[in-house]
């Protein structure tokens, strides 16, 4: 009876012992992936912020382009006025 005792007991250590690793590896794991994810990111961003002052340009192009469009279109439409201080911030925005 009593080794049957100290059998089931070395059985539930090593077990336990088993589970640890499992476990542990298991978080070691995780902690890696995360680790790679983190590091990415701050990648992403530096480069993002790197290209950010270069694309401010093009995104400002891109706008009084399409502020050309529709100025365009609503001139084709009919006759348009551009007067008064609405119209001088309008005339202002391409200088």
């Amino acid at each position: 009876m009593l080794k049957e005792a100290e059998a089931y007991k070395v059985k539930c250590f090593i077990e336990a012992e088993n589970k640890a690793k499992i476990i542990r590896s298991n978080a070691e794991a995780r902690l890696e992936v995360a680790k790679n994810k983190s590091e990415a990111l701050i990648k992403e961003a530096t480069a993002e912020e790197k290209g950010a002052a270069s694309m401010e340009n093009i995104r400002r192009h891109t706008e009084k382009m399409k502020l050309s469009e529709s100025l365009q279109t609503l001139a084709k439409q009919g006759n348009m006025i551009v007067s008064g201080e609405n119209g001088q911030k309008v005339l202002d925005y391409y200088n």
